[in-house]
């Protein structure tokens, strides 16, 4: 299915005005190209301010009889400051007139190389019955992350779930075994 926001992925260098810098006091988004990244043109969120949960946002208009995926693909993360620290990686959907009703969020540790993805369905917070609802998505370190914590992301990317096609790596098992214990003895099922 198409891509619901501006600007996916960042192989431009730059971040289009799409996206909003929530970063508080931190250092500003980039785009950044590195060894730690696999040079893949990245955007590079940073904890080294006093906010806790530098991220950004993007707001898109959906329809509110659609489910949607939110996916992330993060080509380096990294928390600098020790053993046992883990960078939390938060991603949230909600309806932009509403902080209370609608809201879709997932806190995941995040690793270099992962993908991470949020479901959802639109909300009508109005109530009046609309087919379209404007929604805040967003993206970025969660609020307990130590200093100095880092996150690159790839892509950041919202597709509507089509549910009527199955998926191109589903399987479906024909044939099962079950071994009786202690004997020998196998059983078709």
């Amino acid at each position: 299915s198409n891509e619901e926001l501006t600007q996916s992925t960042f192989e431009s260098g730059s971040i289009d005005a799409s996206w909003t810098d929530s970063t508080g006091n931190n250092t500003a988004p980039s785009i950044v190209s590195n060894a730690n990244n696999g040079y893949v043109p990245s955007l590079k969120l940073i904890n080294d301010g006093n906010d806790d949960d530098p991220n950004i946002t993007a707001t898109v208009t959906l329809s509110t009889s659609s489910r949607y995926k939110l996916t992330v693909k993060v080509s380096y993360a990294s928390d600098p400051d020790g053993v046992g620290d883990t960078v939390g990686l938060n991603l949230t959907a909600r309806p932009t007139a509403s902080s209370v009703d609608g809201i879709y969020q997932s806190t995941v540790v995040a690793e270099t190389g992962g993908t991470y993805t949020l479901e959802f369905i639109p909300l009508d917070v109005g109530g009046g019955g609309g087919s379209t609802e404007a929604m805040l998505i967003d993206v970025g370190l969660e609020e307990n992350t130590n200093d100095d914590t880092e996150i690159h992301f790839s892509e950041i990317s919202v597709r509507e779930i089509d549910n009527s096609t199955l998926p191109t790596d589903l399987y479906k098992i024909e044939t099962m075994f079950l071994q009786k214990h202690p004997s020998t003895d196998y059983h078709k099922m």
